[in-house]
């Protein structure tokens, strides 16, 4: 599992410096193929780790725990932020 996390670390170094380099149309060339293998691997290490702290008989379970997480607490904090900005917005326009 260290060496699926430090792979997955690598590629988001590699894919953020890449980015911070290149131009528009480069960075959509970038994100094309370097979002593939940064995803699929930070997919992997929390799967990977769901199942060594996974009880016995409670895969699915947990499995669905730790998805959520990396889901849904992610999204939360962005779209209220999103939603107080454009409220504000439209309080303004007022």
């Amino acid at each position: 599992m260290a060496i699926v996390i430090l792979l997955h670390f690598v590629s988001y170094a590699i894919r953020l410096g890449l980015i911070s380099l290149a131009t528009l149309w480069w960075v959509l060339f970038i994100k094309f193929f370097m979002h593939g293998p940064s995803h699929a691997l930070s997919f992997t290490a929390i799967i990977t780790y769901g199942n060594i702290i996974t009880p016995t008989g409670t895969l699915g379970t947990v499995q669905g725990l730790v998805q959520g997480v990396n889901e849904d607490l992610g999204i939360i904090p962005y779209s209220t932020y999103i939603q107080v900005l454009f409220f504000c917005k439209k309080l303004n326009n007022l």
